[in-house]
Formats: C-alpha cells, sequence, structure tokens
C-alpha cells in the first residue's frame, strides 16, 4: 500500500481507483488546497510522506 497525494488536477476518479486498490489516498480538495501554488502541494505531501501526484512536471523539472 502507498500513500498518494492528488493535486487539483488529478481527478477524482483517479482517486477513487486508487483508494479502490487499497492505497491511502487525499486529495488537495480534501484539505482545502484548492489553487495553492505547486510548491506548497509538494509541502503538503512531503509534510504526510505521501507520493504526490500532479500532471504540472514542468513545475517539479529542477527537482528532477
Amino acid at each position: 500500500m502507498a500513500r498518494f497525494y492528488l493535486d487539483e488536477n488529478i481527478s477524482r476518479v483517479t482517486q477513487r481507483m486508487l483508494a479502490q486498490n487499497d492505497h491511502d489516498v487525499v486529495h488537495a480538495f480534501d484539505l482545502g488546497n484548492r489553487s495553492v501554488p505547486d510548491p506548497e502541494h509538494l509541502q503538503v505531501a512531503a509534510r504526510d510522506d505521501r507520493i504526490l501526484i500532479t500532471y504540472n512536471r514542468s513545475d517539479f523539472r529542477v527537482l528532477h
């Protein structure tokens, strides 16, 4: 089982599919994190020991 944090660009369908496969999944909307900057999404995921899933790969290219 993995722990995921989905940013606001990831669909709720993805959240449900991951949860159905016994993963611990939190969506940005669940935490009230709508329209927050991408670095903040990363901080939330890191703080909670979660894997960040996002479509915004260009925003994190420097980290890669």
